[in-house]
């Protein structure tokens, strides 16, 4: 049988134009040339429009106006293999497409032909990204986030088949990057939030639940992190393949409204110690603990004397600034394991949850007297000499429950303030200090 000559680039458009012309084939036709790069001779008219080329034309297209710099590279170095094409004479790849397109990436196929002399065809797959439409895509340059289509990979890995140019304000990535090597992303992570995504994305392989998820994420080119929310649906397509869908934008502020208001229903707004309602949730919390590891806890209630005093003469101002000084000399006086919080107007409540002794306790309770006994100066009031009273009681032995322990405890303290500066135990008899 006789060798077909290879057809000339005129002969070639002219047998395109006829396979091509009514046909739905997205194709291209390349030829390597001798500087190992490609040149493309014609594209089909479908893969014109999925690309939104303007015209139908046959004709050639430069790469540069296709493909991105990543793409370009990607191509040239699979040519420049001793065997791109292996024993299968074809090549499957994903490649990033230049800015201004109707899709950020392609998957492809890429097949020899020999017998044209070393021909190209490159098909676009069925399993292509689909293309975001013109309208779209300007709108995603206003939009304060990124959308993105991921595909999970066997092992937890996975890849970007597209992600909108937002990436590239929020975290400062091009899309043909993450396109091309998804984990660039990761590399914006903040250390502790790289692992809980990775594990959020291994979780959704196997459980397909939609996520809503926030991490601590960063900007080269900005300083510190923000909070970046992934809100996607997860769906499987029939062939087993994994997909995540969805939309990336930054919450910095919402999460730091929500800090604001947790703080505000948990910590006292002048002292920053906890307030009431969570003083008194730790206490229950150390209570439930000591009962099932059988230990004795003693609880510490502390009210300050001439407060009332100091409100009357001076005002809120000076009020605010001696609980300000009260409290940071209090917390000074404690160890690290001991909680404190503000559980009145002029009340404190202190919990000793590794103190067993009776006399350790005490010794505690005359430190923080001995602390508020000094002078304070005050820039609204001048020097004011402050004084408290402190009633210990203990569980189980004075009380098994916390209502009861910390009325109990208020009774030792009502004790201790008839003679001011004193340190008073609850029991049963009467009293010991």
């Amino acid at each position: 049988m006789s060798r077909i000559d290879p057809l000339n680039d005129a002969e070639t458009r002219a047998l395109m134009r006829a396979l091509w012309r009514d046909a739905a084939a997205r194709c291209m036709l390349l030829r390597p040339r001798p500087d190992h790069g490609l040149q493309c001779l014609s594209i089909s008219p479908a893969m014109r429009a999925s690309l939104g080329l303007a015209g139908s034309e046959i004709a050639d297209v430069d790469l540069g106006h296709l493909l991105s710099a990543a793409g370009r590279q990607q191509l040239d170095d699979v040519i420049r293999q001793a065997e791109p094409f292996g024993h299968s004479g074809a090549l499957v790849l994903q490649l990033p497409l230049a800015q201004g397109l109707a899709r950020t990436a392609i998957d492809v196929r890429l097949s020899s032909m020999p017998e044209t002399g070393g021909l190209i065809l490159l098909s676009m797959t069925d399993s292509s990204s689909e293309p975001l439409p013109r309208v779209l895509a300007d709108i995603d340059l206003q939009l304060p986030g990124f959308v993105y289509d991921m595909e999970l990979l066997p092992g937890g890995g996975f890849r970007f088949r597209f992600v909108s140019r937002g990436v590239e304000v929020l975290l400062g990535l091009a899309p043909d990057e993450m396109t091309v090597d998804a984990a660039r992303l990761l590399d914006r992570f903040d250390a502790d939030d790289r692992d809980a995504f990775l594990a959020l994305v291994t979780n959704q392989a196997d459980d397909l639940k939609p996520a809503n998820a926030c991490f601590r994420m960063h900007h080269p080119g900005h300083g510190g992190s923000a909070w970046i929310e992934f809100r996607d649906r997860v769906r499987q397509l029939p062939d087993g393949t994994v997909r995540r869908v969805g939309y990336a934008s930054d919450v910095t502020l919402r999460m730091e409204l929500q800090t604001r208001q947790r703080q505000l229903a948990h910590y006292d707004p002048v002292t920053a110690l906890p307030n009431r309602r969570l003083f008194l949730e730790l206490l229950q919390h150390a209570l439930e603990l000591a009962e099932r590891e059988r230990q004795a806890v003693p609880l510490l209630v502390l009210d300050l004397d001439h407060f009332a005093s100091v409100n009357d003469s001076y005002g809120r101002e000076a009020v605010d600034e001696l609980l300000r000084e009260a409290a940071r000399r209090m917390v000074t006086a404690l160890r690290a394991s001991d909680v404190i919080g503000r559980v009145g107007p002029d009340d404190f409540a202190v919990l000793l949850p590794t103190t067993e002794s009776r006399s350790a306790a005490i010794l505690v309770a005359n430190k923080l007297l001995a602390a508020l006994q000094e002078p304070m100066r005050l820039s609204a009031a001048g020097t004011v000499h402050l004084s408290a009273s402190i009633g210990i009681a203990w569980f189980p032995d004075d009380a098994t429950g916390l209502t009861e322990l910390l009325r109990r405890a208020g009774v030792a303290r009502d004790r201790a303030g008839r003679v001011r500066d004193t340190v008073v135990c609850y029991n049963d008899k009467g009293l010991d200090h």
